[in-house]
């Protein structure tokens, strides 16, 4: 079963979740986004960053997630978020 790593709710309020599936190691991003043209990113070692972007407005139960990426150390995992072209800068966390 996946389990959520580390939360974080953004400046602009949009929640993240760092998650991770033990049985096939891999990691992945959700986020219940709070507006359009977000963009969420997971990167570890070794491996090519995965981003997905949100380009319309979700509802509050609407999820977007990124592709799985390999996570063989889920504690070297990192999540990024992008808020969008108009609010430039990012917010980033890991386990």
């Amino acid at each position: 079963d996946p389990k959520t790593l580390a939360s974080h709710t953004a400046a602009d309020g949009t929640r993240l979740e760092l998650r991770l599936s033990p049985q096939c190691q891999a990691g992945w991003i959700r986020a219940r986004p709070t507006h359009a043209d977000i963009r969420i990113e997971i990167s570890g070692p070794g491996e090519r960053a995965r981003s997905t972007t949100a380009t319309t407005r979700s509802s509050a139960e609407d999820l977007i997630t990124t592709p799985m990426i390999a996570a063989p150390q889920p504690s070297h995992l990192r999540a990024c978020y992008y808020p969008s072209v108009d609010q430039p800068g990012r917010e980033c966390f890991s386990p």
